[in-house]
């Protein structure tokens, strides 16, 4: 399908679609563009790479699947999208995404500094099942910093029950200042991750300290 016909498939006027599966080419970037959803969307699956635009615009999505296929492989830039200004987002998986490094940018936030504002910034305010699955070449999940662990004015992930990391062969370490700003968070599952399983020895790992505080744990 190329950019004139997904135009003319009108996504964006179709206000009663609920649920959408789009699978899309590598280089197929307009066509992808085009096929745009009405903001009423709820569940996405979206199978393809690179991510559309028009992610953000979706804000009544309450389920997001995110699977790169074929793009999953080292040399391919696979960011993520600001899914954390998402506001009604329940349940979000990323699967098989070529990702080796996922920043700040995915929460929304883009500076590293504490914010100033009288507001509270809620990211990922209503996100309840968060998973990764086979991103094999996914390294690092950049941790916030000591002033925005503390700071009262940011808010991320404040209804996180469940976070999971499935068959992350290359990932490195968790987020631990990220982890601890989710305060409903009740298990944390880590799957066939290697380098965490060495740090996290029940009871007795290096690491294993900062997550004692997560009613259910389980690394293997």
């Amino acid at each position: 399908m190329d950019e004139h016909e997904a135009g003319k498939a009108d996504l964006r006027s179709k206000k009663f679609i609920q649920e959408l599966k789009l699978t899309t080419g590598h280089g197929r970037i307009a066509a992808t563009e085009a096929l745009q959803p009405h903001p009423n969307l709820q569940i996405l699956h979206f199978r393809g790479f690179p991510f559309p635009k028009w992610i953000t615009t979706l804000t009544n999505l309450r389920s997001l699947i995110i699977n790169g296929t074929l793009m999953a492989r080292p040399g391919v830039v696979a960011t993520l999208p600001p899914l954390g200004k998402l506001p009604l987002l329940e349940y979000l998986k990323v699967d098989e995404w070529g990702m080796q490094h996922v920043g700040h940018e995915i929460l929304g936030i883009s500076e590293t500094e504490p914010s100033n504002s009288s507001s509270t910034s809620v990211l990922f305010p209503k996100l309840k099942t968060f998973i990764f699955k086979d991103c094999k070449w996914w390294r690092e999940w950049e941790d916030i910093n000591e002033e925005q662990e503390k700071d009262t004015s940011i808010s991320i992930f404040p209804c996180l029950q469940e976070l999971q990391l499935t068959g992350c062969w290359s990932f490195k370490a968790l987020p631990y200042r990220l982890i601890r700003k989710a305060s409903s968070l009740q298990s944390l599952r880590m799957i066939v991750c290697y380098e965490p399983k060495k740090g996290h020895k029940q009871g007795m790992g290096q690491d294993w300290s900062r997550l004692s505080h997560i009613p259910k744990v389980e690394i293997w």
